[in-house]
């Protein structure tokens, strides 16, 4: 038997002008080629007969559905499906167990009953509370997600040499503050205008960097002003948390920066909330602390101040001139998700640095 596609149907029609041979049979044309129709069950696509030198050469090519349990779709072309309980992915209840419905058969999931829980519709519900859907921990090594009020067993951190923190998977080099985090010292402050060139004099960088409107007179050497920091966090975060929560041991309910900037006093705003958390960019390890003004209820961008610090290779080290380790500051304007402007720019190692900046980081 012939199993023909209607991809091939068409080559066939293509092919019928250049076939040789004489017409075994003179039938009137019974179809159009390349049609095709159910006929009950049975799918009915038109063919060129063997032979064929004329359009009109065609016949009736059948193929019953029933046969193999599927059914007759013209729109597919052809037989489709077969026997089917459940749509792909659905799910429902069998006693206490959610059934997910997988190739076209139902299949035992999760028991609802280990969890004291009852099953409606597709999902365990009731009894006692193990944790919240979606949710991640750590058991060990392990990322475990939340499915179905049970902890279930995800990623081993381990088969990448990393730690499981937080619920995710952190490389060990990017956790070493186990005793908190305190940065002090000074950090010298500069319009992105008039900026240490590294030579002993300065330039304006607001080609690379949309500048600010000076708060007040940028002078034409020497800094703009001057920062005080006095972090002193309990914890560093292993990554910038998605939320502020001054409660936290990684956050700081006062600003650890002070000092000026022109004709303004940092902190711009009374109340303040720092966070201290760590990252990795281009390689290279890092911590950050950000300082949110904070008015009433909402979080105020006018005068957002951000430092990162190389991350200290001993436990406490001098970031300052000619030392390995950098920390850069910057005062900026946040409209929405964007950066509308740098206030002010600070950097204490010993490119740019005019030798009075420097901090003491200690872990």
């Amino acid at each position: 038997m012939r199993k023909i596609t209607l991809a091939v149907l068409m080559l066939l029609g293509l092919l019928f002008v250049v076939s040789c041979g004489d017409d075994d049979e003179d039938e009137d044309t019974s179809c159009t080629l390349a049609e095709a129709v159910c006929d009950g069950n049975t799918f009915k696509v038109c063919i060129a007969k063997d032979g064929a030198t004329a359009a009109t050469d065609t016949e009736w090519y059948s193929v019953d559905c029933s046969a193999s349990g599927k059914t007759c779709d013209v729109a597919l072309g052809g037989c489709t499906g077969g026997t089917t309980t459940c749509t792909e992915g659905a799910k429902q209840c069998s006693g206490t167990k959610i059934q997910t419905c997988t190739g076209g058969t139902w299949v035992d999931g999760t028991d609802c009953s280990a969890t004291s829980q009852t099953c409606e519709a597709g999902a365990c519900t009731g009894g006692t509370t193990t944790c919240t859907e979606g949710a991640k921990q750590c058991s060990g090594t392990k990322v475990q997600i939340c499915q179905n009020n049970a902890w279930v067993d995800s990623v081993d951190c381990a088969t990448n040499s990393q730690t499981c923190e937080a619920g995710a998977c952190k490389d060990a080099s990017t956790t070493g503050y186990p005793n908190g985090l305190k940065i002090t010292g000074t950090i010298n402050l500069y319009h992105p205008t008039a900026i240490p060139d590294g030579q002993g004099g300065f330039q304006d960088a607001s080609s690379q960097i949309t500048a600010c409107d000076p708060e007040g007179t940028v002078p034409a050497s020497g800094p703009y002003g001057t920062l005080t920091v006095n972090a002193n966090f309990a914890e560093v975060a292993t990554e910038s948390p998605s939320s502020i929560d001054p409660s936290a041991a990684y956050a700081m309910q006062t600003s650890p920066y002070t000092g000026t900037m022109g004709t303004v006093s940092l902190p711009a705003v009374s109340q303040n909330v720092a966070i201290a958390y760590q990252g990795v960019y281009n390689g290279s390890n890092y911590v950050g602390i950000d300082n949110f003004g904070v008015n009433g209820s909402s979080i105020d961008y006018s005068y957002f101040m951000t430092m990162s610090c190389d991350e200290p290779i001993s436990n406490s080290v001098s970031v300052g001139p000619f030392q390995d380790n950098v920390c850069q500051f910057a005062v900026l304007k946040i409209e929405g998700s964007n950066i509308a402007c740098y206030y002010a720019l600070g950097v204490a190692y010993s490119d740019v640095n005019d030798g009075s900046s420097n901090l003491t980081v200690t872990k």
